[in-house]
């Protein structure tokens, strides 16, 4: 009978402990201990468990469950919607009447979309005389893009955002508002549009202005098709970028009278890849300094491949380069104790790496030809504006914001393939200009251009700018 017992206690206190492992795993060590008290029994001596009886062996702490959860959404408008049976069923313990628990509710929450709509506002303006019968005054309405137009102000930033900022094409904006009962015409949206810029351009104009009087300047170009254009881009956008503005402008050519007009009045660092205009520009110009870009430098050797144990040689040092500017956080350039740190390491240590770069790239002879030649020849041909970083802490390593900038037209001209005429290219420049200096300066575009619009048609020449 005693041995009845002793199994019955064995089998007990090995659930308790695999109980204890369970507890340990979802409370922590000491319930698992208090677990493992067990009561006094009286059988007499505890029997030695056996031998080889293996130790149960500690599992490893369960990993916190991985997953999306709920998105937090502090910009969205919160709608509290109350939900309440219309005859309460009966009580599904006793049958008796349900009633209603004041202050209790199960919640949840349910992120909804609301459609865009359309609607015809009638307003009617109040006329005003007096008892001498000399005049009549009537009350003003709401701001008008054109005098007497039916859209409003609103309604046309609507459409300039669709296109310019979210890349929806005219004619793809006219049907989908059909979908929603607004019948009008793909040239009426660009009319709405086109009043608009006209209203924008002094803001415009003044952006223009700010970036040539930028220190330093990032500038980049791309092709720009106009209609009747059957192979290559006759015209050109190009993007001038400072860390708190994008202005754009469209040239008839690429030539370096062009890119003359749009820079003219510019002393200062411009930031450019190789295009061979900016330097025909500076020494027009004068006073201009041309800071070339690293990352157009890198992207050679990786387009050569071969060989690829040199490729892999230089790119590692020109990766380097970039590792130690990740050293200063922060949005760049930053405030001045961000730059005299950047200039402290790349006094100390990308001097050092330039140098060791420019020895490896000489040391490398023979195939001047090849990929990776061409590519030696055009960082070595561009030498003095790749290093220029090295004297000023606010010259970045790359042009890669001007080419952030070029990002959104370029997407734009693929999905509305080209403008009709040099207003509509006018308008594209303005409009995308404004909506990508609100956009570096964290500003809502449709909001932005509502105030620089208003105030423009209320005070015609009035700037607004996003910052």
């Amino acid at each position: 009978m005693c041995r009845a017992y002793e199994a019955s206690h064995r089998i007990l206190v090995d659930r308790l402990e695999s109980l204890a492992e369970r507890i340990a795993e979802l409370e922590g060590v000491e319930a698992a201990q208090a677990a493992l008290e067990l009561p006094d029994l009286h059988l007499g001596p505890a029997a030695e468990p056996p031998p080889d009886r293996p130790k149960p062996k500690p599992k490893n702490p369960r990993e916190p469950q991985r997953g999306h959860g709920p998105q937090p959404q502090p910009q969205l408008p919160i709608e509290v919607m109350e939900h309440r049976f219309d005859e309460p069923p009966p009580c599904p313990s006793c049958g008796g009447e349900l009633k209603v628990w004041p202050g209790q509710f199960e919640s949840s929450e349910e992120i909804t979309v609301v459609e865009t709509s359309f609607k015809i506002c009638c307003h009617q303006r109040a006329k005003y005389r007096c008892g001498c019968h000399g005049a009549v005054v009537t009350a003003p309405g709401p701001d008008k893009l054109i005098p007497g137009g039916r859209y409003s102000v609103d309604f046309a930033v609507h459409t300039a955002v669709e296109k310019f900022c979210d890349h929806l094409p005219l004619d793809r904006q006219r049907r989908r508002m059909k979908r929603f009962g607004l019948a009008v015409t793909s040239q009426t949206l660009c009319d709405q549009q086109a009043a608009l810029a006209d209203h924008l351009e002094p803001t415009w104009q003044r952006l223009w202005e700010l970036s040539l009087a930028e220190e330093i300047l990032h500038v980049d170009e791309t092709g720009w098709k106009m209609m009747g254009s059957k192979s290559k881009p006759n015209w050109t956008l190009f993007g001038l970028t400072a860390p708190r503005l994008a202005v754009y402008h469209l040239a008839s050519s690429k030539s370096a009278k062009a890119a003359q007009d749009v820079l003219s009045g510019f002393q200062g660092t411009l930031v450019v890849d190789g295009y061979k205009v900016y330097p025909i520009v500076a020494e027009l110009e004068g006073n201009i300094q041309i800071a070339h870009c690293w990352a157009h430098a890198d992207r050679k050797f990786k387009d050569a491949k071969d060989p690829p144990s040199q490729v892999a040689q230089i790119r590692g040092l020109i990766a380097q380069l970039y590792e130690i500017e990740r050293e200063v956080e922060g949005p760049f350039p930053g405030d001045a104790a961000a730059q005299e740190l950047r200039q402290q390491l790349r006094s100390e240590q990308s001097a050092k790496l330039i140098e060791t770069l420019r020895e490896t790239a000489f040391g490398f002879g023979g195939l001047r030809r090849s990929a990776f030649g061409k590519a030696l020849k055009y960082m070595l041909a561009h030498w003095e504006g790749l290093t220029l970083f090295l004297k000023d802490p606010r010259i970045c390593l790359d042009n890669n914001a001007a080419e952030r900038v070029l990002r959104g037209p370029v997407v734009g001209r693929k999905n509305f393939y080209r403008n009709r005429s040099k207003r509509g290219a006018k308008t594209a420049a303005i409009l995308y200009s404004l909506i990508e200096t609100a956009k570096l300066n964290n500003q809502d575009p449709s909001e932005y251009l509502r105030q620089a619009a208003r105030a423009a048609i209320r005070d015609p020449g009035a700037v607004t700018l996003p910052f």
